[in-house]
Parts: C-alpha cells; sequence; structure tokens
C-alpha cells in the first residue's frame, strides 16, 4: 500500500512541478520578411523509459501536445508532459519539438543550432521566456524534403496524438504529389 501511495505521489509531483513551469509560448515570423506565419503547427511529444533492474529500455511514447499559431503567429500550450501512470517509468529528458509551416523549413531536431538554439535544452529554455522562431522559406526544389514524418518526427509517436502536424505534412505532400498519411480511428460499436 505504500508503494502505492509513493508511486501516486511522485507522478503528482512531477506533474505539477511540470505546471509550475509554465507554458512553452511564442512567435513564428518569416525569416526573410519579418511576417507572422498564422497556422504554424507547434507539437511538442514526451517519451518515456522503463527501467528494469539497473538498465533503461527503449523511449516510447509517453504525450503529446499540440498548438496552432493565431494571424499574430503567436502560440502557447502546456510545458507539462502531464501525469506518467505506468510503474517503473520515468519521462526521458527534455521533450521533441517540431513547428511546421507547409512551404517553410521546420524546426525540428536536426536544425534547432540553424534557428539559433544550441541544443533541445536551449529552445526549451527559450520558449518558456517566449521565443520567436524565424522559418525560411523552401525553394521550389527543396518542397518535398520534409514531407515524410520519419525526417521531421522519428519518434513512433500515435498518429492519432498529433493531428495537426499530419493535416500540415499532408498538406506539404500535396503540393510535393505525394499521397497523405491516413490517421485510422476505431470504428463506433467495435473493439479495437
Amino acid at each position: 500500500m505504500c508503494g502505492i501511495l509513493l508511486l501516486l505521489g511522485g507522478c503528482l509531483y512531477e506533474f505539477l512541478t511540470g505546471l509550475r513551469t509554465n507554458l512553452y509560448h511564442g512567435r513564428v515570423v518569416d525569416e526573410e520578411t519579418g511576417f507572422p506565419l498564422a497556422g504554424t503547427v507547434v507539437t511538442v511529444i514526451w517519451s518515456r523509459s522503463s527501467y528494469l533492474g539497473y538498465e533503461a529500455g527503449p523511449d516510447e511514447f509517453l504525450n503529446a501536445q499540440e498548438a496552432v499559431t493565431d494571424s499574430n503567429g503567436n502560440f502557447t500550450l502546456l510545458a507539462s508532459s502531464g501525469l506518467n501512470w505506468e510503474p517503473y517509468t520515468a519521462r526521458s529528458g527534455e521533450p521533441w519539438i517540431v513547428m511546421y509551416q507547409p512551404g517553410y523549413e521546420p524546426l525540428m531536431q536536426d536544425n534547432f543550432e540553424r534557428h539559433g538554439f544550441e541544443t533541445t535544452d536551449a529552445l526549451v529554455v527559450a520558449l518558456k521566456s517566449g521565443a520567436t522562431v524565424k522559418l525560411r522559406k523552401l525553394g521550389k526544389n527543396e518542397i518535398g524534403k520534409y514531407v515524410n514524418l520519419e525526417v521531421v518526427h522519428p519518434l513512433s509517436t500515435p498518429l492519432e496524438h498529433i493531428p495537426n502536424l499530419i493535416g500540415v505534412i499532408n498538406a506539404q505532400r500535396k503540393v510535393a504529389g505525394f499521397r497523405p498519411y491516413v490517421i485510422e480511428t476505431p470504428q463506433k460499436g467495435k473493439l479495437p
């Protein structure tokens, strides 16, 4: 019984600590013109690792949050991964962050430095302070470069948890001549 109370207390502490760290917020603009980019999807994905004995297992999906920029390019979302109800697991470091606007080079793990952020930690700190992120418009030869989800986000996140990101990637896939990703949803009355 004490073990269960400690586990629940630890989960609650992690959740409340995440809420206290405020929000991720900022503004997304065109790199060249400085104009706000409305409709940019900001996706934050957390993972967790299981701990059995002394070794950590592979990372697996924990939670995702998405926001869409408003007409001024502004966005806000919670800086919390939510509760982790799985015993013997813990959140794995900082989240995976993607900012995606069709026609623009997305901000993603592989190019944080080009956007002025040396590490994920630096981006997280900037987003908690309200960062301005500048996205570069893609050239005609680059349109098909960022249309595969594995390039933008290699973690195995269930697509139903990132519908906004899938929507903007599908818009870019259409322009590039690729078939869209399909998010499968369970049918009513049928068990998965």
